[in-house]
């Protein structure tokens, strides 16, 4: 039997180690953790650039993600609710901040006051039983994330599609990569279409 070690490659690595056990593969993963890892600001450009230059903006947008709108299983009070608010940052690279209690608190602040501008979130704030955060350093630390980014490599023009890292090693035999940095781009559907493409590509170097 053939075996496979994938390591640290998050869900795009689970949906292969899937795959190729499916295929009769001896497949084992290896994870830091046991866990796996809308609305856009008109003011989105000045914020950007701010980012870029390793700053917070005060202008930030906003990634809202509700999942326990479609899996009520997520909150055992069917009263609770799930809300996950993304904000685009500086990675460890080129950022100025410390992420200090002081820091976070205040940008807390900042997109809290963001998201009640918005239409039905108004009042969120006295809503709030629990919250909690993650900050570029978490990312790095717990998920091994290469300098805290959440996406992986950002799809400018030459870094989008074919111009990624793609998903066999030049350099090294029967190593392979898979994730929201290789080709064909991030995003946990994309990543799985990945998957697919990775698993036929070891099935076939392993005939």
């Amino acid at each position: 039997m053939k075996k496979v070690v994938i390591i640290g490659s998050g869900i795009g690595g689970l949906c292969t180690a899937a795959r190729l056990l499916n295929e009769g593969f001896d497949v084992t993963i290896i994870e830091k953790e046991s866990t796996i890892g809308g609305k856009v600001n008109v003011k989105y450009e000045k914020g950007f650039k701010l980012i870029d230059e390793g700053n917070l903006t005060y202008y930030p947008s906003l990634y809202i993600y509700y999942p326990s709108a479609v899996d009520d299983t997520l909150c055992s009070d069917k009263n609770d609710t799930v809300m996950n608010i993304m904000v685009r940052g500086p990675n460890l690279k080129v950022s100025r901040i410390k992420w200090n209690i002081s820091e976070i608190q205040n940008y807390r602040n900042v997109v809290m006051d963001t998201v009640t501008k918005i239409e039905g979130l108004k009042d969120i704030e006295k809503h709030i039983k629990f919250e909690g955060y993650l900050t570029p350093y978490d990312l790095r630390d717990r998920f091994n994330s290469y300098y805290g980014t959440a996406f992986g490599l950002s799809p400018a023009l030459y870094q989008s599609i074919y111009l990624r890292p793609h998903l066999k090693s030049k350099e090294i035999s029967n190593l392979y990569f898979i994730g929201s940095s290789t080709h064909p781009g991030n995003g946990v559907s994309i990543i799985i279409d990945g998957t697919k493409v990775l698993t036929k590509m070891v099935i076939d170097d392993n005939k």
